[in-house]
């Protein structure tokens, strides 16, 4: 253990650390030899893709509308965990994986989340999409500023005032 002293304090023992390790080395990132990219979970890329033409503008955000059933058996996210891990974990995946990986869940994200934008601002800028990565770094910096999820008044978006940072660095 790397800090025992803490471990002890905290009531963490031997084995339950061995069993985070254990754990984090069962880990996959599935992989779609087909199309190219990472599937966000085991089988997403197997699911019929969201009908984002026929979805109404005021059905967003889509899980106040729509039973997670549904949700859950179709290609849509809210914010995209892939993008996430990218940006996070951006050495276990090559740069023309993050490029494919980026540009697949791009198309699939509706950023019902606050937390999407920052991550979406970052991998955007990596994988040469600037544009795109300037329009969601304001997203993510404008985000109690314009209220832009209206929801301001229930208090701030620290994540993604955090998120603002992150991108413009």
């Amino acid at each position: 253990m790397r800090h025992p002293d803490l471990a002890e304090r905290l009531g963490v023992s031997t084995d339950e650390a061995a069993s985070w390790r254990n754990a984090a080395a069962a880990m996959i990132v599935p992989y779609d030899e087909r199309l190219g990219v990472h599937p966000q979970s085991e089988g997403f890329t197997n699911h019929a893709k969201w009908d984002f033409a026929s979805t109404k503008p005021d059905h967003y955000p889509l899980l106040l509308n729509y039973p997670y059933f549904d949700l859950y058996r179709k290609q849509v996210v809210k914010q995209s965990d892939l993008v996430l891990a990218m940006h996070l974990c951006g050495e276990a995946f090559t740069p023309e994986q993050k490029r494919r990986n980026f540009e697949y869940y791009e198309a699939l994200t509706v950023r019902d989340s606050s937390l999407s934008a920052q991550s979406q601002a970052v991998m955007a800028a990596e994988v040469g999409h600037l544009d795109l990565a300037h329009d969601y770094l304001g997203e993510t910096a404008l985000m109690d500023l314009h209220d832009l999820a209206r929801n301001t008044k229930d208090g701030l978006h620290i994540a993604s005032m955090a998120g603002a940072w992150s991108g413009l660095v």
